[in-house]
């Protein structure tokens, strides 16, 4: 059963998206504020915890998000939409899920470093019950993007990770992992982080490094 909804509110630019019909007509983008909104209402009325998240403009049909993730009780997907003007929905979608399933929480911040904890539970756990590494990766990963969003205009450009190296040394299998992202090249299109994975003792559970490219956004 799930406890959780994710949902994003519609966009004025709904009036944009894709429609395979020719018969129905532009949407009603007031009639669809209320209909969204009795949806969240009743996902409530069932018990559920709902995210909601702010309307994205670019993106038309971002609303129907679950075309572009499906949740499952073992894992999310990740899909890529058919049309091409909804593939960039994915990089919105990812960061919110990592968040949401990952419980990463970013607790210090700087002019070139950016710390974040994450819980070590049995969701991020590999089989034999100790911290999985692709889980680390993706820790590690999601604060070097952030760190580097950070010093990114996000209105006119976006950031990609394009690659990342990690060597785990530790296990951990309980308590909290805290990821600490330091600048080692701070360029204006490349930058190159090192991040430091500890358990609450400060002992090293892996070693990363992230390379991340800042790129303008298509007019």
């Amino acid at each position: 059963m799930f406890s959780h909804a994710i949902v994003r509110v519609p966009g004025k630019s709904l009036i944009n998206g894709l429609s395979d019909s020719k018969d129905l007509g532009l949407p009603n983008y007031d009639n669809a504020i209320i209909q969204h909104t009795s949806y969240i209402e009743a996902l409530k009325s069932c018990g559920l915890e709902v995210n909601v998240l702010e309307p994205c403009e670019k993106y038309p049909d971002s609303t129907f998000i679950e075309d572009v993730a499906l949740v499952t009780p073992e894992c999310v997907i990740i899909t890529r939409p058919g049309a091409p003007t909804r593939r960039d929905e994915v990089s919105q979608i990812d960061s919110v899920l990592r968040k949401e399933f990952m419980n990463i929480e970013y607790i210090e911040v700087g002019d070139d470093y950016l710390v974040a904890k994450m819980p070590v539970t049995p969701d991020t756990h590999q089989p034999d019950g100790v911290l999985h590494g692709g889980v680390t990766a993706a820790l590690a990963e999601s604060v070097g993007s952030a760190a580097s969003s950070i010093r990114a205009n996000l209105d006119t450009h976006f950031v990609r990770g394009i690659e990342i190296s990690a060597n785990h040394l530790k296990s951990v299998s309980d308590g909290f992992v805290i990821a600490t992202a330091k600048a080692i090249h701070l360029g204006r299109t490349l930058q190159l982080w090192d991040i430091r994975v500890c358990d609450e003792n400060d002992q090293l559970v892996s070693s990363c490094k992230l390379t991340t490219i800042t790129l303008p956004k298509k007019q």
